[in-house]
């Protein structure tokens, strides 16, 4: 019987990693994100529109330690 729950064991074991990595085969790949940042312009009645644009620039904020 013990031999048994050992098998059991193994098995249950055998089929969480091998669903975790069937899971992992198909994650997105983290370097091709697209990220959108919309800006808002709110002004009070009365004022005039100064027609402005913007631009931002994106930058990875990450230590080659952090890995």
């Amino acid at each position: 019987m013990k031999k048994l729950n050992k098998l059991f064991a193994i098995l249950v074991a055998m089929a969480m990693v091998l669903s975790l990595a069937a899971i992992s085969a198909f994650a997105a790949d983290p370097t091709a994100v697209n990220a959108t940042l919309t800006k808002r312009w709110e002004m009070p009645k009365g004022t005039t529109n100064p027609g402005g644009s913007f631009s931002f620039t994106f930058v990875q904020d990450k230590d080659a330690s952090d890995d």
